[in-house]
């Protein structure tokens, strides 16, 4: 599976071309934050220094209002650009997704 993405006008590329550690965004429903924002994911687990082993290590977290709201939103907008078999990715208390190749350990938390 094979996905490009592309981000749909000014608020969106400025969001991902600000090096910031502290950002937000908002807008109207399906304008595109939530995709945007799994691609920042992407992007700073990438860009993250390794370690002396060569190993990129990062840790997300993922929030949303409600648990409910998380599921059927966030997660299924994860889940359509990181396959679940991109990595382990656990359904308990609290949700996760390991990804885990040679060069990248990323732990994201729902």
């Amino acid at each position: 599976m094979e996905r490009t993405y592309t981000p749909d006008g000014a608020t969106l590329k400025a969001f991902l071309a600000d090096p910031s550690f502290v950002r937000g965004i908002m807008g109207p429903f399906g304008s595109g934050k939530s995709t945007v924002c799994v691609m920042e994911i992407l992007k700073r687990i990438v860009e993250q220094s390794p370690g002396p082993d060569g190993v990129r290590r990062t840790r997300f977290a993922i929030i949303r209002n409600t648990f409910p709201m998380l599921k059927s939103t966030s997660i299924k907008t994860w889940n359509y650009w990181i396959p679940s078999s991109w990595g382990k990715m656990n359904f308990g208390s609290p949700i996760s997704h390991i990804l885990k190749t040679p060069t990248i350990h990323a732990e994201i938390l729902f």
